[in-house]
């Protein structure tokens, strides 16, 4: 009886804060493993590259010397650096970004089964939390400081054609 009182009240707030819930749970997941765990996102020489030409970007605006080459994509780098201000911890902001895409990419996906399948939430939000972000590779990627997840997040509404009004 207990079992199922507990259902109906999670059928009702995934029905009522659907949208909330799939933007909350992966800071939540960030934030359990940034400060329970410990874990910086800094895994493998890319994260440590990414890191180090955001705080390169970083003395760039302050003292205006040319950040040094960068041989991968730019643009993840440049957005941990935007942030880097609130967010000085070592990756936290690049981690940061990729949780959010995370998010993006949960809501887009959501939407995209929504729009294929005519599908009710209650039935889209386990299959979103069950097989997007417990993904190993996404949620690996996700909570890491790589740019994986932000590609995704912005190629994700594109490529759904779900923004478009009928």
């Amino acid at each position: 009886a207990d079992f199922k009182i507990f259902l109906m009240i999670a059928e009702k707030l995934i029905e009522k804060y659907f949208l909330l819930l799939l933007l909350i749970i992966p800071l939540l997941i960030l934030f359990v493993l940034r400060f329970v765990f410990h874990y910086d996102g800094l895994f493998g020489q890319d994260a440590y590259e990414y890191e180090r030409y955001a705080d390169d970007l970083m003395n760039y605006y302050s003292t205006g010397n040319k950040p040094a080459e960068m041989y991968w994509p730019v643009n993840y780098s440049y957005a941990g650096s935007l942030f880097k201000n609130i967010f000085p911890q070592p990756g936290f902001s690049l981690q940061l970004i990729s949780s959010v895409s995370l998010s993006f990419v949960c809501h887009y996906s959501a939407r995209l089964i929504s729009f294929l399948c005519n599908a009710d939430k209650k039935i889209i939000f386990p299959y979103v939390i069950t097989f997007i972000i417990f993904s190993p590779y996404v949620f690996r990627n996700s909570f890491s400081a790589m740019p994986d997840l932000m590609a995704a997040a912005l190629v994700n509404p594109t490529t759904t054609g779900t923004d478009r009004k009928s």
